[in-house]
C-alpha cells in the first residue's frame, strides 16, 4: 500500500488525511445546490452495481460485512434476487452516508449530527475522488463490466478506470457543469476545442449534457477537465506522491508551491461559481479576452435558467476569503483558503509514496536501468523519485507541431494557440505560462516533466491519455509524429518496461 510520511506530526497527518478524504471547503454547496449530485443519485436509483460499473472505489472498512457480501454476490448471475446488496439503491445511499464512497462525502448541513441526504444534508466532492483508490481486498475489479473496486483506502494513486464525467451525469442539474465542458467560442471562430467536436451551450438540455458526459470518446475514463474555461481538454488524473519535492504542479507547470496548487484546485476546480465574482471576472478577462466573457455569460445564464439560488452573501460557495490579486498563483480568482488546512493537505500528500510493485526479473531490471539512464534520465531523473526536473519545450514532444493562432492576448501572455490535429496541446490553450514570474511572450510553450513514481499503477499514459500502455508508449509503431516520440524496440523495450514497473 501507499506509505504515509510523518511530516507535521501524527495529529497533523491525521487532520491532513481527513481533509484530503472528506474535506469540501464549502464546495458541497455547488455540487448539491447547483449541480444536484446528491438529488440525482437518489432520484435515479443509483446502485453499488452502477458505482462499480463507473469504476468507483468503495471503502470496505466503512461498510463492515457488506464488503464480503458484495464479493459473494459478484460470483452470482448479478440478478436483483442474487445480488441485492449490489442492486438495491438503498444500499448505495447507505454506503455513501457511511463515508464508504471514495471521493464523495455527505456534509451535516442541518447540524443534527446525523448524515441523511433525505433530510437535506449535502453531498460534496473531495480530492480523493481523483487521487485515491482502494486495494481491492474485497473486490479488485476483475469483471470487465464492473471495473471499480472494494477494499481498504490507498491515497495517492489515481483511479484509472473511473468515469468522473459519467458520475457527474447522474446529477439532477448537470447543466451547471457548463464551464467544465467544451463550448463554441465565437471569439476564436466558433469551432469548439474538444475531443469529438461536440460542445455544450446555455441552450443545451439536461439530456444533451448527460449524453456528452457519458460519451467516453469526449471524456475518457481516468480523465477529467477541472479547468472551467469552456475548453474540452480532459487529462489523466495524476497520482500524488511526495508532492513537496515534485514541483512545478499542473500540466503547464502553473504552480511552484503545493499550497497554491491545492488552493487553485479548490477555488477553480471544485467551484466554478468563483467565475461569477468580480475577482473571477478579472481573472478570466485577463487570461482570455472575449473567451472569459463568453464562459461567464453562458454559465450565469444556466444558473438563472435552472433556478439555482446564490448562497447567503452571494457566490461563490467555496469557503475561501477574498485575498490577494486575481491572476497570481496564490490567488488565481482572488480567493485563498485558510493557511492551516492548505498546509495540512500539502503535508499529507508530501508523505505519500506508491505501493511497491511486484518483483521482476532481476537481470531484465538491471538491463532496463542501463537503458533508462542512457535515454530517459536527462528528463525524468536518475532514480524515478521526486526532485527538481526540467520543463520540456512542447515542440520537442510533438512532431510536426503546427498550432494555429486563435487569439492574440498580448503581454504578459502568449497568444492562444491550438493544433487541431492533436489533443496533446489542448490543456495548454489558455493555461500556458499563466503565472510565469518573468514572462517572455515569445518564449515557446513548455510542459513540466512528470515524475515516474508509481508508474506500475497506471494504464493510459501522457497527460491526454493518448498512449494505451507503457509498452505502447515506447513502441516505434506510433510514429515520429506522435506525442513523446522516444522509442525503444525489441528486447530493450521489454527490459525498460521491466525496470519502470518492477521492483
Amino acid at each position: 500500500m501507499a506509505g504515509e510520511g510523518s511530516e507535521g506530526g501524527v495529529g497533523s497527518k491525521s487532520e491532513g488525511r481527513a481533509l484530503f478524504r472528506t474535506g469540501t471547503f464549502g464546495t458541497e454547496g455547488y455540487w448539491s445546490e447547483a449541480v444536484g449530485l446528491g438529488d440525482g443519485l437518489s432520484a435515479s436509483g443509483f446502485t453499488i452495481f452502477d458505482a462499480l460499473g463507473l469504476g468507483m472505489q468503495i471503502d470496505g472498512s466503512a461498510i463492515g460485512g457488506l464488503g464480503v457480501r458484495i464479493a459473494d454476490e459478484l460470483t452470482t448471475d448479478l440478478s436483483p434476487g442474487n445480488a441485492p446488496t449490489l442492486r438495491e439503491p438503498e444500499r448505495f445511499i447507505d454506503a455513501l452516508q457511511r463515508g464508504a464512497i471514495v471521493g464523495l462525502t455527505v456534509v451535516d448541513t442541518n447540524g443534527d449530527e446525523a448524515l441523511d441526504i433525505a433530510s437535506g444534508d449535502r453531498v460534496g466532492v473531495t480530492c480523493a475522488l481523483c487521487h485515491s483508490i482502494v486495494d481491492g481486498a474485497d473486490y479488485a475489479g476483475d469483471l470487465a463490466m464492473l471495473p471499480g473496486s472494494v477494499g481498504a483506502r490507498v491515497d495517492g494513486p489515481a483511479p484509472d478506470q473511473l468515469s468522473v464525467a459519467g458520475l457527474f451525469a447522474e446529477a439532477s442539474n448537470s447543466r451547471a457543469l457548463l464551464p467544465y465542458l467544451p463550448l463554441s467560442h465565437g471569439t476564436i471562430g466558433g469551432e469548439p476545442i474538444s475531443r469529438t467536436g461536440s460542445f455544450a451551450s446555455r441552450a443545451s438540455s439536461e439530456a444533451e449534457i448527460d449524453a456528452l458526459l457519458r460519451d467516453e470518446s469526449a471524456f475518457p475514463r481516468g480523465q477529467w477537465d477541472m479547468m472551467p474555461d469552456g475548453i474540452g481538454a480532459p487529462v489523466i488524473m495524476p497520482a500524488l506522491y511526495d508532492i513537496r519535492r515534485s514541483a512545478p504542479y499542473g500540466v503547464a507547470g502553473e504552480f511552484a508551491e503545493p499550497t497554491d496548487a491545492v488552493n487553485a484546485h479548490l477555488t477553480l476546480g471544485l467551484d466554478p461559481t468563483t467565475l461569477l465574482t468580480i475577482p473571477g471576472t478579472i481573472f478570466m478577462d485577463g487570461l482570455a479576452p472575449g473567451i472569459g466573457e463568453e464562459v461567464r455569460t453562458a454559465f450565469d445564464g444556466v444558473i438563472m435558467d435552472t433556478g439555482v439560488l446564490a448562497p447567503a452573501g452571494g457566490f461563490p460557495y467555496v469557503n475561501a476569503p477574498q485575498s490577494g490579486t486575481p491572476g497570481l498563483p496564490a490567488t488565481p480568482v482572488g480567493l485563498r483558503a485558510e493557511f492551516r488546512p492548505l498546509s495540512l493537505v500539502s503535508a499529507y500528500l508530501s508523505g505519500l509514496v506508491p505501493m511497491a510493485p511486484e518483483a521482476g526479473d532481476p537481470a531484465a531490471v538491471v538491463r532496463g536501468e542501463s537503458i533508462y539512464l542512457a535515454n530517459c534520465a536527462s528528463c525524468h531523473g536518475v532514480d524515478l523519485g521526486a526532485g527538481v526536473l526540467p520543463s520540456v519545450p512542447l515542440a520537442s514532444l510533438l512532431g510536426n507541431y503546427t498550432p494555429t493562432t486563435l487569439l492574440a492576448r498580448g503581454f504578459p501572455y502568449t497568444d492562444v494557440l491550438d493544433d487541431r490535429l492533436t489533443t496533446f496541446d489542448d490543456r495548454l490553450v489558455l493555461f500556458d505560462h499563466v503565472f510565469t514570474q518573468n514572462p517572455i511572450p515569445a518564449a515557446g510553450r513548455t510542459i513540466p516533466t512528470p515524475h515516474l513514481m508509481g508508474l506500475h499503477l497506471r494504464t493510459r499514459l501522457l497527460h491526454d491519455g493518448s498512449a494505451a500502455s507503457l509498452d505502447d508508449l515506447l513502441d516505434s509503431v506510433r510514429g515520429a509524429g506522435a506525442p513523446h516520440a522516444f522509442y525503444v524496440d525489441g528486447q530493450s523495450r521489454t527490459d525498460l518496461v521491466e525496470f519502470l514497473t518492477r521492483d
